[in-house]
């Protein structure tokens, strides 16, 4: 885990200036969320959950630009290195936010990142990882995973799990525990592989004009997940394997809690060994 332990440090991380001046990175950060509304704003170890994600994005090396719906997120963010846009739409998805903001994102941005709000553990180091190999690639999308450890991430509906080809060609993404093992449920996640999926997403800018334009498919409003458009209309997702992350994404209030009390003991950790000195 990185800079969030710590006092709030806006380093920049990458070296490799070629590859960043070609990325923008974009934070969906609308106020009414279902399940947690203000999402954006909640503290985490005392700091706003959208500040986290803007000094991760600042620490790898990125211009960050925050797609809002509202003013208290905009002067939330004025403070940052990031910059807010004011985005108005009925929007269906995150990415749909994302493609509203790139009028605002000057031509030579022609890599567009869309990392949501939710993934607060997601590290700048995972963050380069991502990009850099989507870089070396073809493909017009790309999509973190991790490896899954715990029996309940792995039967957990808020956890979407991703299988995938040899070559990296994510075959499906479901909210059910993916593939099926033929043997008892408490056992699964010792005898296979299971991989978690990141709600982040890497797009060639000519590519995600054309995703914006696609009609709602049937498993993307059958399970919930807007990847699953792009599948069934026949866009290749590539998976980069990244670290686990270690702190949940930011849900529900029961998230919010569970992140504040692994930095709350972290830091007790930190404090205990530096004692030891």
């Amino acid at each position: 885990m990185e800079p969030i332990f710590n006092q709030r440090k806006l380093i920049l991380l990458s070296k490799n200036t070629k590859m960043t001046e070609r990325v923008a990175v974009v934070i969906p950060a609308r106020y009414g969320s279902t399940r947690l509304p203000g999402k954006p704003l909640v503290s985490i170890g005392g700091t706003p959950l959208i500040v986290h994600i803007i000094d991760n994005v600042i620490n790898a090396g990125y211009q960050a630009w925050v797609a809002t719906d509202d003013p208290r997120i905009v002067q939330a963010v004025s403070n940052t290195p990031a910059q807010a846009v004011i985005v108005d739409g009925n929007f269906k998805s995150g990415t749909e936010r994302v493609h509203a903001t790139l009028m605002h994102i000057p031509q030579n941005f022609d890599i567009i990142v869309n990392f949501q709000v939710d993934e607060i553990g997601f590290s700048s180091s995972s963050l380069n990882t991502l990009v850099s190999r989507f870089i070396e690639t073809d493909f017009g999308i790309a999509t973190p995973i991790c490896r899954i450890s715990r029996k309940e991430e792995l039967f957990d509906r808020n956890t979407v799990k991703v299988v995938r080809r040899y070559d990296g060609r994510a075959l499906y993404f479901s909210r059910q525990a993916i593939p099926y093992v033929w043997d008892s449920p408490d056992k699964w996640h010792t005898v296979n592989t299971f991989y978690r999926h990141l709600g982040i997403y890497v797009f060639r800018r000519n590519v995600l004009n054309e995703l914006a334009k696609l009609p709602e498919s049937d498993l993307e409003k059958t399970e919930r997940l807007e990847q699953l458009r792009w599948l069934e209309h026949g866009y290749d997702i590539l998976t980069v394997e990244v670290e686990p992350v270690i702190l949940p994404a930011i849900d529900t209030p029961g998230d919010v809690e569970l992140a504040n009390k692994l930095l709350a003991d972290a830091s007790e950790t930190e404090t205990s060994n530096s004692s030891h000195y």
